[in-house]
């Protein structure tokens, strides 16, 4: 029997407002179904659950139907489900914070031993407390069980200061934080049921707008009546002027794809519903063989190049978005997704697909507080989940594929071989590598002479291992206080040149060489230092070659 294949369409959510009249019934029904999922969740954590048996039970004891109560399930699953998730991130994040002290603490007591002054001691005093504590947090989220606290856990915590979060006494409190566990629900579709959910039909009227009727659960018929009957909900347009909403909406109900409802109280007691569906099929306008278009992303800007069949650069882009160290979280993600649709328009002109780094910063992101500033700053504004996920919705909208591919060693290999030989910046370089790794174009490094030993096992070497062999180089020069510029990396060439190598391999300082205790010849010609005063002026507009 052949396996179905898995659908790979994004799923979308639009919302809109709940009419006034149908604000009696969001709040009562929100009562049942939190209240059974509360007392579900309690269940489940007793020996002997029957599953089996508890949905019987509950339907009558709550006055629901059998698919009420596997929405209160599904939904249920995925909050204990993100919670064990989430113990597990703090279990990691915990770990990863303790090994960054402890290698902090050794490095310490090193540089104590070779100068003894009174910050490093400081300094070390306070890193080995902070050791102890992360030590003991470790212990205990080991050693327990995690927890699910319905109605959040800040707010629970609230009671035990009233007055100093503007609460006049207990009761006060009380109110606000039952409404809080009460302030959703979901209705759960499926694609195998009449216009993709068999309590909740949504229903296009010949204006535009929709209509959707909901079942009422049996427990509140005597009160609201078998349907409860949401009218004249209208999904706006998006920014592009094309009410996709609309688009989307229609396709799903003509393919019969299940459509799930959530429904949430907001600020000022207002009520949405958010329906959630696949979007629908788009004809795929990019043609692998025109190229690809190589994507690097930065902390504040989008770099691409369209590279063609052959991997040779024919235009490039550059688009900077906003960080939250000028703008707040609506104002950067509009930004970015300006900048995102530049970058897919770019990608359409030349119909060909993106490619975008498959990159994953959890792990640097988990002890982030014990590295340093620089460190701490940068992973801090950088939306890189944001971008990808924007990208890939912009592309899917526009016909246009996506491809992911290992980043491995992209920036320094964009900067010795394209940079200077372009006249471009370091991100549309490593963009350029990108859309070149997509088509398996090998990326061969110049210095393998001067940076690898000769021996019959470097034949069998990947060819990533000579470039790994120059960051190591780099690195350790760095370590001994022996900097060399990133425009001392490259030359018209588009190669470091061998005096800069063995430079590099001798360990001599750059103010040396100047001096002519090494006679290296610059890797800086008049084309270089035109590129670096191009590069080093800031990006306030879109910079641009197609």
């Amino acid at each position: 029997m052949r396996k179905k294949a898995k659908d790979t369409r994004p799923i979308v959510s639009y919302a809109t407002r709940v009419p006034n009249e149908c604000v009696d019934y969001c709040e009562s029904y929100a009562l049942v179904f939190n209240t059974a999922q509360r007392c579900l969740h309690a269940a489940r954590q007793k020996p002997g659950f029957d599953a089996n048996r508890t949905k019987r039970e509950y339907q009558v004891k709550y006055g629901i139907n059998a698919r009420q109560y596997n929405g209160i399930k599904i939904d249920l699953d995925g909050k204990e489900s993100s919670r064990v998730e989430t113990h597990k991130t703090h279990v990691s994040s915990t770990e990863a914070s303790v090994t960054a002290l402890t290698k902090k603490v050794k490095d310490l007591k090193a540089e104590i031993k070779k100068e003894d002054n009174v910050k490093t001691r400081f300094i070390l005093h306070q890193k080995q407390r902070r050791l102890g504590s992360q030590r003991a947090k470790l212990k205990t989220l080991e050693s327990t069980k995690p927890k699910l606290c319905f109605g959040s856990k800040k707010l629970f915590l609230v009671q035990y200061n009233l007055k100093e979060n503007g609460y006049k006494d207990h009761a006060e409190w009380k109110k606000v934080w039952r409404k809080t566990r009460n302030s959703t629900f979901i209705l759960v579709g499926s694609s195998g049921e009449t216009q993709g959910n068999s309590i909740a039909q949504l229903v296009e009227q010949p204006d535009g707008s929709f209509t959707l009727a909901l079942r009422t659960a049996p427990g509140l018929v005597n009160k609201f009546g078998p349907t409860v009957v949401f009218e004249n909900l209208e999904f706006h347009y998006d920014r592009s002027g094309k009410n996709n909403t609309v688009h989307d909406i229609r396709a799903a109900l003509d393919r019969g794809d299940a459509l799930t409802f959530r429904f949430n109280r907001g600020k000022k007691n207002r009520w949405t519903v958010h329906v959630s569906l696949r979007r629908s099929e788009v004809e795929i306008i990019s043609n692998r063989h025109n190229g690809r278009v190589g994507i690097d992303i930065n902390n504040g800007s989008l770099d691409a190049a369209f590279a063609d069949f052959e991997g040779n650069m024919k235009a490039w882009i550059s688009v900077p978005f906003k960080t939250s160290k000028s703008a707040n979280h609506d104002q950067i993600q509009a930004s970015i997704g300006e900048a995102v649709k530049q970058i897919i328009a770019f990608a359409v002109l030349h119909k060909a697909p993106v490619v975008i780094e498959n990159l994953d910063f959890t792990g640097k992101k988990k002890a982030m507080k014990d590295q340093g500033l620089p460190q701490r700053s940068m992973l801090s504004d950088f939306s890189y989940s944001a971008v990808t996920a924007t990208i890939k919705s912009r592309a899917w909208r526009e016909g246009i594929e996506v491809f992911t591919v290992n980043p491995a060693y992209s920036s320094v290999i964009g900067c010795v071989k394209y940079q200077s030989q372009y006249g471009i910046n370091s991100g549309v370089a490593a963009g350029i590598v990108l859309a070149r790794r997509s088509m398996y174009k090998s990326e061969r490094c110049p210095l393998s002479v001067a940076y690898t030993p000769k021996s019959p096992e470097d034949g069998l070497r990947h060819v990533w291992s000579r470039w790994a062999a120059l960051v190591r180089n780099i690195r350790v020069k760095a370590k001994m206080k022996i900097f060399v510029r990133r425009h001392d990396w490259f030359r018209k060439s588009g190669a470091l040149s061998t005096a800069e190598g063995k430079l590099l391999c001798t360990g001599k300082t750059i103010s040396q060489r100047h001096k002519g205790k090494a006679k290296a010849t610059s890797a800086l010609d008049e084309s270089s230092s035109t590129n670096r005063r191009k590069n080093s002026s800031s990006d306030v507009g879109v910079k641009c070659n197609v």
